[in-house]
């Protein structure tokens, strides 16, 4: 069970860092018509 929970926290890391890097580009696309 626990390797499976630590799998689980690795992969949300993974997306909120992939969330992170959309709203950056979203905001560079913003600024950047």
């Amino acid at each position: 069970m626990k390797y499976l929970e630590i799998l689980l926290v690795l992969r949300f890391r993974y997306l909120d860092n992939i969330n992170v890097v959309d709203r950056r580009d979203n905001l560079g696309s913003i600024l950047d018509p």
